[in-house]
């Protein structure tokens, strides 16, 4: 479940990347004042912050992880021959 949660936060920051890189763009050469550059520049802004937000929780989710330890039962072995024993 873990490396799932990995693959996808390296996915997200590499949205985040190119969606910066290409906003740079749009905003160099002007197409941002444009209706189809400003659609465009909104949506990978979205998409940015919607990823920003995933990899939050996937780290806040890996923290927890690390400090959930499993149940530990102590039992004592059981006699094959005998059955368990019940002081």
């Amino acid at each position: 479940m873990i490396s799932l949660f990995r693959q996808y936060e390296y996915g997200a920051i590499g949205y985040i990347v190119w969606a910066i890189l290409i906003l740079a763009c749009i905003s160099v050469t002007g197409t941002d004042k444009l209706i189809i550059g400003a659609a465009v520049s909104f949506g990978l802004q979205l998409g940015a912050v919607i990823a920003s937000a995933g990899i939050l929780a996937i780290y806040a989710v890996a923290k927890v992880a690390d400090q959930v330890r499993p149940l530990r039962v102590d039992i004592p072995p059981v006699d094959p021959i005998r059955g368990p024993h019940i002081p």
